[in-house]
């Protein structure tokens, strides 16, 4: 199994332009990963572009994770997500009380040190 494919949820989607390969959140659900059916409908497009691109590195399982059970009222961990090159997500975890924009007030625009 491949890493992105690490939930088990990479699924085959037959069109007449041909077979494209999607990440089903219905099968997250069912695999009890979050209640995927309780989030918003912009946080599962973010969801399912994380399970596109979990590589161990940038997104992991527990990137995943997190976010398939993200709650407004109480938010957990200190994972922000920002977008990357191409618009990918890109999280990151951070010691200090992160904010959205924290990548860059913590670590310098190249990711170097704090400021």
């Amino acid at each position: 199994m491949t890493a992105a494919n690490s939930f088990g949820v990479e699924t085959k989607l037959a069109t007449k332009a041909g077979e494209f390969t999607i990440f089903s959140l219905p099968k997250l659900a069912a695999a009890g990963v979050g209640q995927i059916g309780k989030l918003p409908y912009s946080i599962r497009v973010l969801l399912e572009s994380c399970l596109r691109n979990v590589d161990g590195f940038i997104v992991n399982e527990e990137d995943v994770t997190n976010l398939a059970n993200w709650q407004a009222a109480a938010p957990t961990g200190r994972t922000t997500v920002q977008a990357g090159e191409g618009g990918a997500a890109r999280f990151h975890r951070c010691a200090r009380d992160c904010r959205p924009g924290c990548f860059t007030k913590c670590h310098g625009s190249h990711g170097g040190g704090p400021q």
